[in-house]
C-alpha cells in the first residue's frame, strides 16, 4: 500500500523498467524478498517481453549499503538503454562524492543514482553515483530526481542544487537556492586484449603460457588495455592473486595510471614455474569502469622438468620445450626427430649421462686385480690430422718425448710431443 508503483517508467526494446518510490522494503540487492521495514525506501522493477509474453525479470534495490534506506525514495526516476538501467533516489542522505563511495547519513535529501547492468538474465549493481567533489553541501539537492542513459553516458538531474555559477564545469557555490544542476558521467570502458586484437572477457577468458622448462626459461605475454568510452579510465592496480601467483610476475613499468578516451596502455606478465605441473592464478585489473571495475583473467601454464618425458619419445619435456624452435614438441611423440638429434649430438661429442656410463661397460677405466689388489687405470690417446672417420690412430704412451707425471695437486698429466702434423687428439677408455 502506498508503493507509488509506476511513478516513473522507461522502455528499451523488449525491456520495461518501472519505479516505485514508496516501496517499504529494507532488503538490498537484486531479487531480494521484500518486507515492510523501511518506509519509502523505494524499489524498481524490470519486465521483459519474450515471444509476446511479459514476465518480471528483476526486483531492484541498492546493494548492501550499511545505512538506512528509509525515505530514500529509490525509483523516483528510472532510465534504460540496452542492458543498462539507471535508478534515481532523490531522498538518499549521503554526503560522500564520486562513483562507488561508501555512503553515510550526513546530508539529508542530497540524493544518489544507481547503475545496474544485465548479463544474460542476471542483473547486478555496477555503480553508486554521487556528484564529484563539489566543495559545497549536497543536502537538499535532490540529486537523482531525474536520470537518463544512452550507451556509456549517464545524466543525473539535481533540481534544487544551489549554485549561481554558469556554463560547463564551473565551481559551485551556495548563492542561488534551488537553481538546479545536471551532471554528466562519461563512463570509461575497459577493453583488454592479448595479443593486441581480440578482446578478452572478464571472468571467462583463460590465457595459456604453454609449457616452460623449470629453472632455465620463462614466457612473457603483453596485455593491452584500451579505453573505448568517452571518459578517462583510471587504473588502480594490476596484480595476480590465488593459486600459484608466485610463478607469475606483473611488470607495469611505463603503464599509464589514467588512459584517455580512445587511448591505450600495456603491461607484461612473465611466467617462470617454480615446480612441475599445471600452474594457475588470477590476473586482476582494478579500474573505474562501472561495468568491469575488477577485470579478472585466469592465467595458466605448465612447469616442465628435465626428468619427465610426457610423450615418451626419449627426450625429456624441458629439453623439448627449450628446443621448440627446432620443431620439438613436448606433447607430441617424435621418435625420428629425437633419434636424429642424438645422432648429431653424438657426432659433436655430446652424450647423455646414460651414454657416458655405457662407454665403460665391459671396459672400465679403473680395474682392480683381485689377487694382488692393484688398481689399473687404462686410458689411451689417439691422434688425427683430418678428423675423418677412421683417421684416429693410437699415440703410444712410450713414444719419444712422452712422460707421465703426478702434479702438485695429485692430478695425472700426460706430456708428449708429436713428430707429424696431427692436430686433433682424443682421450678414451681402452
Amino acid at each position: 500500500m502506498g508503493d507509488q508503483f509506476g511513478i516513473s517508467v522507461a522502455v528499451s526494446g523488449d525491456t520495461v523498467v518501472v519505479g516505485a518510490y514508496g516501496d517499504d522494503s529494507s532488503t538490498t540487492g537484486v531479487n531480494s524478498t521484500p518486507n515492510e521495514s523501511a518506509p519509502d525506501s523505494g524499489a524498481a522493477y524490470v519486465f521483459l517481453r519474450s515471444a509476446g509474453v511479459w514476465t518480471q525479470q528483476a526486483y531492484l534495490k541498492p546493494a548492501a549499503v550499511g545505512t538506512s534506506q528509509v525515505g530514500d525514495q529509490f525509483g523516483i526516476s528510472v532510465a534504460v538503454s540496452g542492458e543498462t538501467v539507471v535508478v534515481g533516489a532523490w531522498g538518499e542522505a549521503s554526503s560522500t562524492t564520486g562513483a562507488n563511495s561508501t555512503p553515510n547519513e550526513s546530508a539529508a535529501q542530497s540524493g544518489a543514482a544507481y547503475v545496474f547492468v544485465r548479463s544474460g538474465t542476471t542483473w547486478t549493481q555496477q555503480a553508486y553515483l554521487k556528484p564529484t567533489a563539489v566543495g559545497t553541501t549536497q543536502a537538499g539537492d535532490l540529486f537523482g530526481y531525474s536520470v537518463a542513459v544512452s550507451g556509456d553516458t549517464v545524466v543525473v538531474g539535481a533540481p534544487t542544487e544551489d549554485s549561481s555559477t554558469l556554463g560547463v564545469n564551473s565551481t559551485p557555490n551556495e548563492s542561488a537556492p534551488d537553481a538546479g544542476a545536471a551532471y554528466v558521467f562519461t563512463v570509461p570502458k575497459i577493453i583488454v586484449t592479448q595479443p593486441a586484437g581480440t578482446a578478452l572477457s572478464s571472468g571467462a577468458s583463460i590465457i595459456g603460457y604453454g609449457g616452460v622448462a623449470l629453472g632455465s626459461s620463462s614466457a612473457v605475454k603483453t596485455f593491452t588495455i584500451r579505453n573505448t568510452g568517452p571518459g578517462a579510465l583510471a587504473l588502480t592496480s594490476v596484480s595476480v592473486t590465488g593459486g600459484t601467483a608466485g610463478d607469475f610476475t606483473v611488470n607495469t613499468a611505463g603503464m599509464l595510471a589514467s588512459v584517455p578516451a580512445g587511448g591505450s596502455t600495456a603491461f607484461t606478465v612473465t611466467f617462470a614455474p617454480a615446480a612441475a605441473g599445471n600452474r594457475t592464478t588470477t590476473l586482476r585489473i582494478v579500474n573505474d569502469d562501472i561495468y568491469d571495475g575488477i577485470f579478472a583473467i585466469t592465467l595458466s601454464g605448465t612447469g616442465l622438468s628435465f626428468t619427465t618425458d610426457t610423450d615418451g619419445d626419449g627426450l625429456n619435456d624441458a629439453s623439448e620445450a627449450n628446443m621448440a624452435a627446432l620443431g620439438f614438441d613436448w606433447q607430441v611423440s617424435q621418435p625420428a626427430l629425437v633419434s636424429n638429434y642424438y645422432a648429431n649430438a653424438n657426432a659433436a661429442g655430446l652424450f647423455t649421462p646414460a651414454q657416458v656410463q655405457a662407454l665403460n661397460v665391459g671396459t672400465p677405466l679403473l680395474q682392480k686385480n683381485a689377487t694382488t689388489g692393484v688398481f689399473t687405470l687404462t686410458i689411451g690417446v689417439q691422434k688425427s690430422t683430418t678428423l675423418l672417420p677412421g683417421s684416429f690412430i693410437p699415440l703410444p704412451m712410450n713414444s719419444p718425448g712422452f712422460t707421465t707425471v703426478i702434479n702438485a695437486v695429485g692430478q695425472m698429466e700426460f706430456r708428449f710431443t708429436v713428430p707429424d702434423n696431427a692436430a686433433f687428439f682424443r682421450l678414451q677408455s681402452q
